[in-house]
């Protein structure tokens, strides 16, 4: 059987492909073998490259998992930051952001088990701890707060409660997409979004 050859330091036109690669493999192999057990040899291999052209773009382990983390954390916040710009109410906002959740875990398949190993890893490994920074998530429930103070959804009173709910069910969908089945994942996230609707629990219990 005839070994594939691998792509070194690419000509001009191919160096944005092998980058791509470098990141879709290094998504691959950190969210199988975790951000410690993965090395450069393996990544190479699924990224069909030489080792070689992964220092050319990411010098180090460390430099390659920021990284894909950095265009992960664009490709989440990016339209849910737009999402709450453009939202004429925050129950609007919050529903099209769940609906946002599920598209992002189809597209992005790997990414819940990815996020997985920043939050474990992350907090025992100091050089990946920058992965940890979740300053536009805080600003995202700030601006999704303002919106609903503005439009009477949420008292002022108590904006610091509605905060705190919302980290933890955006939290807790997250490690719910790491472990869960699409379906689960699916089912958890319309099923919140039918709560904030109201349609999810019955006014009063069935008689029996």
């Amino acid at each position: 059987m005839t070994e594939k050859k691998r792509i070194g330091r690419p000509p001009g036109g191919d160096s944005e492909e092998t980058r791509r690669r470098l990141l879709d493999a290094g998504k691959l192999i950190f969210s199988k073998q975790g951000y410690s057990s993965a090395s450069n040899k393996l990544i190479s291999e699924k990224a069909q490259v030489s080792r070689g052209a992964i220092y050319y773009y990411f010098p180090t382990k460390q430099a390659l998992f920021l990284a894909i983390h950095q265009e992960l954390q664009e490709l989440q916040l990016n339209p849910k930051e737009d999402i709450v710009e453009n939202a004429t109410s925050f129950s609007q906002a919050l529903l099209t952001i769940l609906e946002d959740i599920i598209e992002f875990r189809i597209a992005h398949p790997h990414s819940s088990a990815f996020f997985a190993v920043v939050r474990t890893e992350a907090r025992r490994n100091s050089e990946i701890a920058d992965a940890l920074e979740d300053g536009r998530w805080l600003a995202l429930y700030d601006n999704l707060i303002k919106l609903g103070i503005k439009t009477g959804e949420i008292s002022e009173s108590q904006s610091h409660m509605v905060k705190a709910v919302l980290s933890v069910c955006l939290l807790g969908l997250t490690h719910h997409s790491a472990e869960a089945t699409l379906t689960a994942h699916k089912n958890a996230v319309k099923g919140l979004g039918r709560l904030v609707k109201g349609e999810l629990l019955s006014s009063k219990p069935e008689s029996g």
